[in-house]
């Protein structure tokens, strides 16, 4: 059993820690619930980007809660600050918060947060305190009007745009060794479409000298050469279409898609289901 002065101490100690609860918790910042970004909420002041362009980056704050919230927001590319903005929001009000941004070639995440903020001479952290991320990729503008290309021109942007994608959202291993795979790719890509073109204008030549040799003497041809003629151009017509598919990204890149689909498929039928 316990004794009396015990029950007293244990009181005393209980009503201590009730009175120093609130002091306690004034210390923390105040979370305030409906209030800060409308959610999701940035857009700009055109949709279309150029390299060079400057564009007003908007978003619109709001205070549902029962206080004044002073503070900033602070709009980013990337990492990059672009530029911080003070704002004060009285109850129920709201305030549209705005930002130049520069345009640039390359991938940019842009975006707003709430810096700090505060009710009074408290801090204060707001329930919606981060936009949405807005992703684009600014390409260097297209001056031909060859479908060719304009086509390979969009495909180099699609490729650097996963690029530069990759290497703000993954892990660095992730990315390191995807970009070496595909550095060893491109690269044999390259080399093979440097063999094919070599190779076609050497067969290029061959039958030339064959045509030129029946021409001169078209009564007296060897069948062996009657025989390469055909051939010269069959091959010919190969290494056409091989450098054709190895010169072009898209088709390249296409057909790894394809072949990788396939393998995969055949992979989950046959040790999946």
């Amino acid at each position: 059993m316990y004794s009396k002065k015990t029950y007293i101490l244990a009181t005393i100690i209980g009503l201590a820690l009730f009175a120093f609860t609130p002091t306690i918790s004034l210390a923390v910042d105040a979370v305030v619930k409906n209030a800060g970004f409308a959610p999701g909420n940035i857009w700009f002041s055109k949709n279309d980007f150029a390299p060079g362009d400057v564009v007003k980056i908007y978003t619109i704050l709001w205070n549902g809660g029962k206080e004044t919230i002073t503070g900033e927001v602070v709009f980013y590319d990337n990492d990059l600050v672009l530029d911080k903005v003070a704002f004060s929001l009285s109850t129920g009000s709201t305030k549209i918060a705005s930002a130049d941004w520069s345009v640039a070639e390359g991938y940019h995440k842009v975006y707003a947060v709430v810096g700090t903020s505060k009710i009074g001479s408290s801090g204060a952290t707001l329930e919606y305190s981060k936009t949405e991320e807005s992703e684009h990729f600014i390409g260097a503008p297209i001056k031909t009007t060859s479908p060719t290309s304009t086509a390979q021109q969009i495909v180099d942007q699609k490729i650097n745009f996963a690029k530069e994608y990759a290497t703000e959202n993954f892990p660095a291993p992730v990315v390191e060794t995807t970009s070496s795979i595909t550095s060893v790719v491109e690269s044999v890509r390259k080399d093979v479409k440097i063999w094919s073109d070599s190779k076609s204008a050497q067969v290029q030549k061959n039958i030339e000298a064959i045509d030129a040799k029946i021409a001169k003497d078209d009564t007296r041809s060897d069948t062996w050469s009657a025989v390469k003629r055909p051939l010269n151009y069959v091959y010919s017509f190969l290494l056409t279409l091989v450098g054709y598919i190895f010169g072009n990204q898209f088709i390249f890149y296409g057909i790894i898609a394809v072949i990788l689909f396939l393998f995969l498929r055949f992979i989950k039928r046959r040790f999946i289901f």
